[in-house]
């Protein structure tokens, strides 16, 4: 298991709404690999970046 996935389950049982990516190097990849290990919204932080810009 990639440590990025090892990460998303120690949130499990935690009250999380979703999970930010908050690395400019994040990839859709990794936001992917996330989602589906948690199943959660997730979101990276250049798109949020990205969306409040535009």
């Amino acid at each position: 298991m990639h440590e990025l996935e090892a990460a998303a389950r120690r949130l499990e049982g935690k009250d999380v709404s979703f999970i930010c990516l908050d690395c400019m190097g994040c990839t859709a990849e990794m936001k992917r690999r996330v989602s589906e290990t948690e199943g959660r919204p997730v979101i990276l932080q250049w798109t949020l970046i990205a969306r409040l810009a535009d």
